[in-house]
């Protein structure tokens, strides 16, 4: 579990140091991910090799990590850039 984490800290990360206002929205987008790919995965005839019980408020979690990345990425943009 912790790669799925560390990947979802950079990549918001980086998305907010490469657009601070929207930090939010990539976290909103990336943290959801999780969610969306256990809920339409199956629709889509996907079945991975372990057993999936999608449960909303565990994959939701993944909301927390892509917060606090996209914010310490927003954070870091904008004090770069108020120094240039």
């Amino acid at each position: 579990m912790q790669p799925v984490v560390l990947l979802i800290l950079g990549a918001t990360a980086l998305l907010g140091f490469a657009q601070p206002p929207r930090a939010w929205l990539w976290a909103l987008i990336i943290g959801s991910s999780i969610l969306a790919a256990h809920l339409i995965g199956p629709l889509l005839g996907y079945n991975p090799p372990y057993e999936v019980k999608p449960n909303a408020l565990v994959t939701l979690m993944a909301l927390i990590p892509a917060f606090i990345g996209a914010y310490i990425g927003a954070f870091t943009g904008w004090s770069v850039q108020k120094q240039h």
